[in-house]
């Protein structure tokens, strides 16, 4: 299981291929109020984390973040660039597990010492992912969704709604009715180690240059949750050099 864990936490900011085409929805799913539109949704979910002019500011993102999975810690780096500039290390204070760095053209995987390039679906994935302020340019990513309706979770009402992502992979997507923050994301994951359900639930979340950031991720999967907290978040302050691949 903790294989499971450190290749799923691996992807934990990742979309695209990582995710199968269906998703088991248990969930009683109702009619959307009338007015309400995904479209509507996305920009309500939008002005709440601070608006479309705070977040044009933020041109690149460094994030760090923490966990522990059976009494290991473990310490993750992000960051991010347009266009379609990624980085992500894992590992703990006294060794690196996995690297992954695309420079917007091609990626490349480092882990264990073995190099392995990123090619196809994973690659446009990576590029997506590295991709800055989504919500604003879903069509020019190549991104579709639908609203499906409103569902309860925990006694909260949420727009539920359906991501086709570049590839035609799905991400379901929960949206609260009253803040109209994302609060959850579910989907199938897929690794090397099989398909396990995942729910990464979203919560404290705090303003970084004037826009909201989710500081608190819990992922379930496979019957293991895995808590990670993000230490800081810092914008336009990425070193280009991260993501040059030699």
């Amino acid at each position: 299981m903790k294989n499971v864990a450190l290749i799923v936490l691996s992807l934990l900011f990742m979309s695209g291929p990582v995710f199968s085409q269906e998703e088991e929805v248990s969930v009683d799913i109702k009619a959307a109020p009338e007015g309400v539109t995904a479209e509507s949704v996305i920009q309500n979910y939008v002005n709440a984390i601070g608006g479309e002019k705070k977040m044009l500011k933020i041109k690149s993102l460094t994030l760090y973040a923490h966990t522990s999975i059976q009494g290991t810690e473990l310490i993750f780096t992000f960051h991010r660039m347009d266009p379609g500039k990624y980085y992500m290390e894992m590992g703990t204070v006294d060794m690196t597990y996995q690297k992954q760095i695309c420079d917007g053209t091609k990626a490349k995987v480092i882990a264990m010492g073995n190099e392995t390039e990123i090619t196809g679906s994973e690659l446009e994935a990576l590029k997506y992912e590295g991709s800055m302020n989504k919500e604003l340019r879903y069509s020019e990513l190549g991104v579709s969704y639908k609203l499906l309706g409103v569902v309860d979770l925990d006694g909260e009402k949420a727009y539920y709604l359906e991501f086709t992502l570049p590839g035609g992979s799905l991400q379901y997507e929960y949206f609260d009715v009253e803040t109209s923050l994302r609060t959850r994301t579910s989907s199938t994951v897929s690794t090397p180690e099989g398909d396990f359900e995942s729910v990464i639930v979203y919560g404290d979340y705090k303003k970084v240059k004037g826009v909201l950031f989710p500081f608190r991720m819990k992922q379930t999967i496979a019957g293991q949750e895995i808590d990670l907290i993000v230490s800081s978040i810092i914008p336009n302050k990425v070193n280009s050099g991260v993501f040059v691949i030699k």
